[in-house]
């Protein structure tokens, strides 16, 4: 099961929390999904997968692109990200979205890493 707000997405399986993320839906997603049938949720399952009373002054996300050199490791900013020795050589999308980066190959989803960058650069 999944349960999602415009903070959170939770996956659910067996009444247990397996993974929350932060949500990229929109209240416009939300009445889309409500206008295709989906039924209203129960009470939030846990707690929201950010700070949301920090929500309105969090930065955009950025992608930026990288190519991995032969160990799978891309630098930004002085950081080096392991993404693994399967990206190496390859030329990957790193998404910067607050506390996290996605690692995308094309439309494949790589990694989710914490973000070592500060927010405020």
């Amino acid at each position: 099961m999944m349960w999602a707000d415009l903070s959170s997405v939770y996956i659910i399986c067996d009444d247990i929390v397996i993974k929350t993320v932060r949500s990229k839906l929109t209240t416009a997603d939300l009445q889309r999904l409500r206008a295709r049938g989906t039924r209203p949720g129960r009470p939030r399952p846990a707690q929201a997968a950010f700070d949301t009373s920090t929500a309105t002054h969090r930065p955009r996300a950025i992608e930026i692109d990288r190519t991995a050199n032969r160990d799978g490791i891309v630098i930004v900013r002085g950081h080096e990200l392991a993404l693994g020795v399967v990206t190496a050589g390859s030329r990957v999308t790193l998404r910067i979205d607050g506390e996290l980066i996605h690692a995308t190959n094309g439309t494949h989803l790589i990694k989710t890493l914490p973000n070592p960058l500060d927010l405020e650069n």
